[in-house]
């Protein structure tokens, strides 16, 4: 309870945040800046692409909802023009629809976004370890204590005078 956010973007988001990753003992928002340059240029321009995919949105959603704001103030400021010209409020409605349009788009694509997180990290999780030239591991528990250790230096350099990477 204590991690939700006031917005169904937010919690999209969270949601992978927190759980990408776990069943590996990683920190996805941790291991993914050294991961993703490691991934096959088609699965990191796919990931790109996600990520433009909800920037897009949420501009949208924000140049849409700016937009029918400044139509209902107008409206407003013109209300005898308004009466004999009810329709321009159905064009106020149809703006802010599209605002609603473009949340919704938005956090599609963060719930799509956090799927193809937790694919990268299922298939190539394993790169981070030989980039950091390690000794490949035998065993899911091995690789979760390499993974946690790992996220623990990539967080805090400093303690690296109690890591081990011991694989096994």
């Amino acid at each position: 309870q204590d991690r939700l956010l006031p917005t169904a973007l937010g919690n999209a988001l969270r949601a992978s945040e927190d759980s990408v990753g776990q069943r590996y003992g990683l920190q996805s928002v941790v291991i993914w800046p050294r991961l993703f340059h490691l991934l096959p240029d088609k699965v990191r321009s796919g990931m790109d692409d996600e990520v433009t995919q909800l920037d897009v949105s949420v501009r949208l959603t924000f140049t849409w909802t700016l937009a029918g704001v400044a139509s209902a103030i107008v409206l407003a400021q013109n209300l005898p023009a308004l009466m004999k010209h009810p329709t321009w409020i159905l064009v106020v409605l149809a703006v802010f629809s599209l605002a609603r349009l473009s949340y919704q788009s938005a956090v599609e694509s963060a719930i799509a976004q956090g799927v193809d997180l937790e694919v990268a990290i299922d298939l190539y999780r394993a790169r981070v370890i030989d980039a950091m030239r390690l000794h490949p591991t035998d065993s899911l528990d091995a690789e979760r204590r390499v993974f946690r250790e790992l996220c623990e230096l990539f967080q805090d350099p400093e303690s690296t005078q109690n890591l081990v990477f011991d694989p096994n």
